[in-house]
């Protein structure tokens, strides 16, 4: 039996060597999608070369010794993930000091998504910054429930306010789901930065270090 480590644990593992086993993750992480209609814009760029200007025995070259163009766009982003602690636990079974860390990998993770942006192009275009609204929900029956449906009318590309009118769909979509289903939550959180709009069923918090300690204390019942 191998010990397995918390990153294969949360994200899983496929091989094809029977040296290791498969790892089914713990966690799923979908693709952020825009909330509307995406504008795509292009940065057209040129490079020159700074050590010929300083070569004497070259004839010195004003052109450009490279052009190019890099696609972007502005958005505001919904995303979604689901972590499985039961099966987080079992994956670490054989892991003594991974799982000992259990409690502390929630926190970390909230964190994490809150505070990580995409790494690409980021000094060109410094596309920093910090989520307008966190919703995290614990459940004791594991049915996950991704809101990305709150979307598939997309908020209008003239809006003045696409973070409010983004935010109102969200809320909308939960009190739906919550109506029609009625799956059970144990407890849900909520941080809206900007909107004094809310889920009907939710805990209001006013700050992120609060809603990630009631979080911790949620996965310890």
């Amino acid at each position: 039996t191998r010990a397995i480590t918390m990153d294969i644990a949360l994200f899983g593992r496929m091989v094809t060597s029977a040296v290791f086993v498969d790892v089914e993750a713990a966690m799923q992480v979908a693709h952020a999608i825009s909330t509307h209609p995406v504008n795509l814009e292009s940065d057209f760029y040129t490079a020159v070369d700074d050590l010929l200007e300083l070569r004497k025995d070259v004839e010195s070259d004003k052109g450009a010794d490279m052009m190019g163009d890099v696609d972007y766009n502005s958005c505001c982003y919904y995303i979604y993930a689901s972590l499985d602690v039961d099966k987080l636990k079992e994956n670490l079974k054989n892991s003594p000091d991974a799982l000992a860390k259990i409690d502390q990998i929630i926190p970390v993770l909230l964190r994490t998504m809150a505070f990580t942006d995409p790494s690409g192009m980021q000094n060109t275009l410094a596309g920093h910054v910090r989520p307008e609204v966190v919703l995290v929900e614990c459940k004791r029956e594991k049915i996950p429930l991704s809101y990305a449906n709150a979307y598939a009318e997309a908020v209008s590309r003239t809006s003045s306010k696409v973070v409010q009118d983004s935010t109102d769909k969200l809320v909308a979509e939960v009190d739906l789901m919550d109506r029609y289903y009625g799956c059970e939550v144990a407890h849900r959180g909520w941080m809206a930065v900007r909107s004094e709009n809310s889920p009907e069923h939710c805990e209001s918090f006013t700050g992120l270090d609060q809603l990630i300690e009631a979080c911790a204390a949620w996965a310890k019942e």
